[in-house]
């Protein structure tokens, strides 16, 4: 008998708990948005050190990187010894200036070394004066 009842108000509890837990639905692209996110964070050092040697003769201040901003664009191509990581990234100064948009094309080799094997400079932004 008191078995039963433990067991009746397990279950009770567990209906409870699923009906009253908020539905978690995510969609692919959230996923891939979160993915994203992540690879793009790990390869900040080495975007925030290309953005440097890329705009220290073209602007006064130091541009930033934010991996969770729009504007950037993250491509994988899978290869057996290495994976190529084409990243768009719109850099920006200030207030969240974007100051242009960059392909930086880095090769991750199985052990996990990353090299930059190309930079190319997409856009330039027309930035205002700010304060």
């Amino acid at each position: 008998m008191f078995g039963s009842v433990i067991r009746r108000l397990l279950v009770s509890l567990l209906c409870l708990t699923l009906i009253l837990e908020p539905t978690k639905t995510y969609a692919e692209t959230d996923t891939n948005c979160k993915e994203q996110r992540l690879i793009l964070t790990l390869l900040s050092p080495k975007i925030e050190e290309q953005l440097t040697l890329f705009y220290k003769d073209r602007l006064k201040e130091k541009p930033m990187f934010a991996p969770f901003l729009g504007g950037n664009d993250l491509k994988l191509e899978y290869h057996e010894s290495h994976i190529i990581a084409l990243v768009t990234v719109e850099p920006y100064v200030g207030p969240h200036l974007s100051v242009g948009q960059d392909l930086i094309t880095f090769l991750i080799d199985n052990s996990g070394e990353v090299k930059v094997i190309a930079y190319q400079h997409l856009k330039n932004y027309e930035l205002p004066h700010w304060r």
